[in-house]
């Protein structure tokens, strides 16, 4: 777990007390860090070199024990007979979003004003050979996920829309209507005025709104 606290190690650990009265716990080095510092963690598990395919899901906001077990029985299930994936897993994002959520739905083309949280599924390797066998184990713990708790299919605000999942987090895009949500209307408009050839099309291509001019 990677536990970050805005604040003194000492009131960190007051805030994870739960965590820590779960126990027994070993922790690394806790203390205050610079950003930079902070933000660099992670680099060694993403570094160049290597395969790495990744998956992202949105579940609602709490994480039930069915949820959880059914994840990791599937992935133990998934890794067992083979230990090539060296970094494979899933991380599961718990901060809070009321900043992002008290933003209106409408004030930018970010439809992500939701409730929900982020899972991102990873599998990391060196073996081209195991290419699909990544994305077939990856797609199925998507799968798992989706089938023990409600997944979210659309953007919006609120617990009702809790977002369609963070863009940059699925290399298996939806489409844009499914991600801008409410606001891909909008951004048609915009789309037609400023680029009605399509030029800019990859990723989350945005179909110009047709004119109104005859």
């Amino acid at each position: 777990m990677l536990y970050f606290y805005n604040g003194s190690a000492e009131e960190g650990r007051k805030a994870a007390k739960k965590l820590y009265d779960i126990g027994p716990v070993q922790e690394m080095p806790f203390d205050e860090l610079p950003y930079v510092q902070l933000n660099s963690m992670m680099n060694q598990a993403s570094g160049h070199g290597g395969r790495k395919y990744m998956k992202g899901v949105t579940i609602q906001p709490k994480l039930t024990v069915k949820t959880a077990q059914a994840f990791v029985a599937a992935m133990a299930e998934s890794l067992k007979d083979d230990p090539a994936f060296m970094v494979t897993g899933g991380q599961f994002e718990y901060f809070s979003k009321k900043t992002i959520a008290s933003v209106p739905l409408e004030s930018s083309a970010f439809a992500g004003r939701g409730t929900g949280r982020e899972c991102l599924l990873v599998a990391t390797y060196l073996d081209p050979a195991l290419d699909e066998k990544a994305r077939d184990t990856i797609r199925q713990w998507s799968q798992v996920l989706s089938q023990t708790t409600p997944t979210a299919e659309h953007g919006g605000e609120g617990s009702d829309a809790f977002v369609a999942g963070y863009t940059n987090y699925d290399p298996e895009p939806k489409t844009a209507e499914l991600a801008f949500g409410a606001n891909y209307a909008r951004l048609r408009e915009v789309k037609r005025k400023y680029d009605p050839e399509n030029l800019w099309n990859k990723w989350y291509p945005i179909e110009p709104a047709a004119s109104t001019t005859q």
